[in-house]
């Protein structure tokens, strides 16, 4: 019994295509899981981190966390020095604020994390960060890119090209 070369042909393209699907749905499925193990905190906490932050970190990190007396909180250069969400975390507990370290409340602490994490462009999602969860993360603070680049790396503003245009 002999198979044509059609139908030979025909065969292959149906496993071939099988192949290829299977193979996208593993990789569908792995990006869902990565953006869910990387929502690490809700909306709303990043939201009272907001004003957690403006209140005991603005005045040295600056409002936008791009730096004043104290270093900037966004991008690889900030978060380079941390290797997990809980080394992070403990830094802030030991450190800030700079006056009087450790004074804050723990969801203080923890919101002002979610607001940086925000920042930095990791995604919010439906669990709530717990301080203890913070503290004892061994996320790594590399596992997400920021959406959009910090001040200090953006592009360069049409007056900034073009100084002719400016007043």
């Amino acid at each position: 019994m002999s198979i044509s070369p059609a139908k030979l042909a025909a065969g292959l393209v149906a496993a071939a295509t099988i192949a290829v699907c299977a193979v996208c749905a593993g990789l569908a499925g792995s990006v869902i899981a990565h953006a869910q193990s990387s929502a690490l905190y809700t909306d709303a906490q990043a939201q009272k981190g907001v004003d957690a932050y403006e209140n005991n970190c603005a005045m040295c990190h600056g409002a936008n966390m791009e730096g004043a007396s104290g270093v900037t909180l966004l991008g690889p250069t900030f978060t380079s020095h941390y290797e997990t969400i809980g080394d992070l975390m403990q830094f802030i507990v030991q450190n800030m604020p700079k006056n009087d370290p450790g004074t804050l409340s723990h969801d203080d602490y923890v919101d002002i994390l979610a607001f940086i994490l925000l920042k930095n462009g990791w995604p919010s999602g439906n669990q709530t960060l717990t301080f203890g969860g913070a503290n004892s993360s061994r996320v790594p603070l590399t596992q997400a890119s920021p959406s959009e680049p910090p001040p200090s790396q953006a592009p360069p503003t049409q007056a900034q090209q073009d100084p002719s245009q400016s007043n």
